[in-house]
């Protein structure tokens, strides 16, 4: 790096001069002192002209598996206008993490001409809706093309439900997860039923009531008496204050049953006498 030295002529009153007709020992000092800040300021301004150059390097960092530097580069070109001290970060920032797998960003200059992106990707903790994902965050979000694991579970809710869903998945599945009704997938919809749908592909229908509340009726009541044809079970409704109703993959035998042990001929679940979809 070249260091700029500017040399400048000593002012007059800068001589030492006892008379009584010389300036004051403070006004001189501080003119002085301006004098120098003004030159550093100078200075300042040449040598920041000189170093100060348009940004030709981006370099991306970070643990990706779902981000293309290619897109981040992209999308930062679009905020980076000017030289390299005169770019706006935020903006950078901002304009990358509108990119779909970007949780957050970071960006950092480095002289003399290179930008530093560091990505933080989403993790995604479960397939939402049709088309979108749900991050460990709550945050949905569209993967694109990128296809999500199998494993994870599907959730779908109302906009602004989605920490709610989550959750509630969460909380359900550990209690039921050593039983034959672990879940892959839980719902709500727009009234606030709620729905489950277990591994084995039964649904589970809990209506407006917390579906935690329905966990002891399962497994001492339910799992029980549906244990020698659980495989044939379609839906069990949960929605009754006294019992349950079931329907089975197969037309026949049509029946269903209650916890009191009765069985009575089966009505679609929808038309169910007191129940209120």
């Amino acid at each position: 790096m070249s260091v700029l030295t500017l040399s400048m002529p000593m002012p007059f009153f800068a001589r030492n001069d006892n008379s009584t007709g010389g300036m004051p020992p403070a006004l001189r000092k501080t003119l002085l002192s301006l004098a120098a800040l003004a030159a550093a300021l100078v200075a300042g301004r040449l040598l920041l002209a000189r170093v100060d150059a348009q940004p030709r390097e981006l370099v991306v960092q970070g643990l990706l598996q779902h981000v293309r530097a290619d897109e981040v580069r992209a999308a930062a070109a679009t905020a980076i206008d000017g030289r390299l001290f005169e770019v706006d970060l935020d903006a950078v920032r901002l304009a990358v993490e509108r990119l779909p797998w970007v949780a957050h960003a970071r960006v950092d200059r480095q002289w003399p001409a290179r930008l530093v992106v560091r990505i933080w990707e989403r993790v995604p903790f479960a397939r939402w809706g049709a088309a979108e994902a749900l991050s460990t965050e709550g945050r949905v979000f569209a993967p694109g093309p990128e296809p999500l694991a199998a494993t994870l579970p599907q959730l779908d809710g109302a906009p602004g439900r989605e920490r709610e869903v989550m959750t509630m998945y969460r909380q359900l599945a550990d209690r039921l997860a050593e039983t034959p009704l672990a879940l892959a997938g839980l719902r709500q919809d727009a009234r606030g039923d709620w729905m489950a749908t277990t591994q084995s592909g039964v649904a589970l229908r809990f209506g407006r009531s917390s579906p935690l509340d329905q966990v002891e009726r399962l497994k001492t009541v339910v799992l029980p008496s549906l244990a020698p044809r659980l495989a044939e079970v379609r839906t069990v409704d949960l929605r009754y204050l006294n019992g349950y109703a079931v329907s089975w993959r197969e037309p026949a035998p049509t029946s269903a049953t209650t916890s009191t042990g009765a069985v009575e001929p089966e009505t679609p679940l929808d038309a169910v006498p007191g129940v209120t979809p």
